[in-house]
């Protein structure tokens, strides 16, 4: 081969590898964020952001064996306000005992504008504090027009409350307990029933949905649907199994939960949508379909990388239904949990370690679209969330950790690794562009 010959291979040779590295980068879009005032340097949250009609955006932060805080963002003064210590409200901080560090539950909006959600502690709290000593979660009520908290009431001895839903019609608060008891909270009354356990083998119902006739809808194990009617007042374990993939595998063992994850109600269609916890596959469940309602799968929406791959990272809760009738779900790219040690896939699947994706899919045109890996201002990147609320206006708000390169302000180190601090999360469908 002369030195022309090898010179144009060698062009060829760079031009190839130039397209194939342009190509192969990951979409990477930029959003708003907004830290947590105080300096709690809270270290976890998993359920707990709801928009409200008025716009606000409600959430609530988690300590593990600490103190559980309540914030509100108000978007119109673009400021997060912290209201509330929830151990020190009921007289529990500097006692020795096991705390309420948890707030699980979204927060829920009844007819007349009040706010309902439910604490716990799940179990967590330093090892030298006797676990006995942990009462029990509370349920409690915010009142935006008088800007007051009032604690309800314990909901079970030693349990906290996990899903949550309400009935505004019959002003009734749904939950399920960390023991896997179906409880009913009436708002009139302040009367708690608990209806029983749900047949779950190893572990609870996280999330439920209500539909507009007010039957509770919730899973369990493996792969089934129960199903609250009011009317009748009974649980029925339905024989439906909701849809997931049973050739993919978790990536722990330990991680594995054959129910779903986290599930919404779809006024517009009058449908549920729902993502399995082990395989990230979404399904549609049309519950006025028969006896027990229809289920159809529809697509994947983990990450990219994954979408043919037999091991996928478990899911998380950040999934809430968009003004757009789109449907926005952030997957990690590794396992993540905010301060567990949880390892890596193998195989190389994905280089973006312990970064997380947006992910949309769109209801009317059956359209997924893969938004980009996610990150906020000063080039800090978005390493989990752990939930998701849509508002009013359009607008998406997730809550989770962000890469802190601050030593003052961090929380913790996601994965053993990445140091991190919480913060609010704004994406705006059509305003954020990647």
């Amino acid at each position: 081969m002369d030195s022309k010959m090898r010179l144009c291979f060698l062009i060829i040779l760079l031009f190839l590898l130039l397209i194939s590295v342009l190509f192969s980068q990951e979409r990477i879009i930029t959003l708003e964020s907004r830290p947590f005032p105080g300096g709690h340097k809270e270290d976890g949250m998993w359920s707990a952001i709801s928009a409200a009609s008025d716009g606000k955006v409600y959430i609530g932060l988690s300590t593990y064996g600490n103190c559980a805080h309540f914030y509100i963002y108000d978007p119109e003064v673009d400021q997060i306000r912290y209201i509330s210590n929830l151990p020190e409200i009921l007289g529990e901080k500097n006692k020795g005992v096991r705390t309420n560090a948890k707030i699980h539950t979204p927060f829920v909006e009844a007819a007349d504008g009040k706010i309902y959600f439910a604490s716990g502690s799940m179990g967590h709290g330093p090892r030298e504090v006797d676990p006995r000593t942990w009462e029990g979660g509370h349920w409690w009520c915010y009142d935006p027009q008088m800007d007051q908290l009032e604690d309800l009431g314990i909901v079970l001895p030693q349990q906290g409350i996990y899903a949550l839903v309400i009935d505004k019609k019959r002003k009734r608060l749904y939950g399920t307990s960390a023991w896997g008891n179906f409880l009913l909270y009436d708002i009139e009354t302040g009367k708690m029933i608990d209806k029983g356990r749900v047949n779950n083998l190893r572990t609870v119902c996280r999330t439920m949905v209500i539909d507009d006739q007010g039957n509770v809808f919730g899973s369990y194990e493996p792969y089934h649907v129960f199903r609250y009617d009011p009317a009748k007042d009974c649980i029925d374990e339905l024989n439906i199994e909701f849809t997931t993939d049973k050739t993919i595998w978790p990536v722990d063992w330990n991680t594995f939960r054959p129910n779903w994850r986290s599930v919404i109600w779809d006024e517009k269609s009058r449908k549920i949508y729902g993502i399995d916890r082990t395989s990230s596959l979404l399904f549609q469940y049309d519950p006025n379909i028969g006896d027990e309602g229809e289920i159809t799968p529809l697509i994947q929406l983990c990450a990219k990388e994954y979408m043919d791959f037999h091991i996928v990272p478990y899911a998380t809760l950040a999934f809430t239904l968009g003004k757009d009738s789109k449907i926005y779900y952030a997957p990690v790219a590794q396992p993540f949990d905010y301060i567990a040690e949880l390892g890596f896939v193998g195989g190389g699947v994905t280089g973006s370690y312990h970064y997380t994706h947006l992910v949309s899919y769109d209801l009317n045109e059956n359209l997924r679209e893969d938004i980009g890996i996610m990150k906020v201002e000063g080039n800090a990147m978005v390493l989990g969330v752990g939930g998701a609320t849509t508002a009013p206006d359009g607008t998406i708000y997730f809550c989770g950790a962000v890469q802190e390169k601050d030593e003052k302000k961090v929380a913790g180190k996601a994965g053993g690794v990445e140091p991190f601090s919480m913060r609010l999360i704004i994406y705006k469908p059509g305003v954020h562009i990647h």
